[in-house]
C-alpha cells in the first residue's frame, strides 16, 4: 500500500535508504532541496544516489523504506557522481498544491 508523504517527511529522512524491489537496488536520499511556496503551490526536489554499474531509465518506480513505507516516485537519471563514476544520481521534482501529498 502506498502512503501519503509530505515535504517534512522527506526532509526528516535525508540519508535514508530506499529499496527498488523490482531491480533489487538500494538508493539513498542524499539531498532534499529547500521547499519553495508560491501562492497555493510548493516545489522541491529530491536527490538520490545508487552505487554500482546498474543504471535506471527515467520512469516511475515503487520504493520501499523502513521508515517512510511504500511510495511510487518518478525518477530521472541526472548523471554520475563527480567523486565516483560508479555512483549514479537520480532526481525527483515535485510541483504541487502546498497541502498536497506525494
Amino acid at each position: 500500500m502506498t502512503i501519503n508523504i509530505n515535504y517534512d517527511d522527506f526532509q526528516k529522512n535525508e540519508g535514508a535508504l530506499f529499496l527498488l524491489k523490482e531491480h533489487d537496488l538500494h538508493i539513498r536520499l542524499v539531498e532534499v532541496s529547500p521547499q519553495k511556496i508560491s501562492g497555493p503551490w510548493e516545489t522541491f526536489s529530491l536527490l538520490f544516489k545508487a552505487e554500482g554499474e546498474f543504471s535506471l531509465e527515467q520512469g516511475t518506480f515503487f520504493l520501499e523504506s523502513d521508515v517512510l513505507g511504500e511510495l511510487d516516485i518518478f525518477l530521472v537519471p541526472i548523471g554520475e557522481s563527480a567523486e565516483d563514476t560508479s555512483v549514479r544520481l537520480y532526481e525527483s521534482v515535485f510541483s504541487r498544491q502546498a497541502n498536497g501529498q506525494a
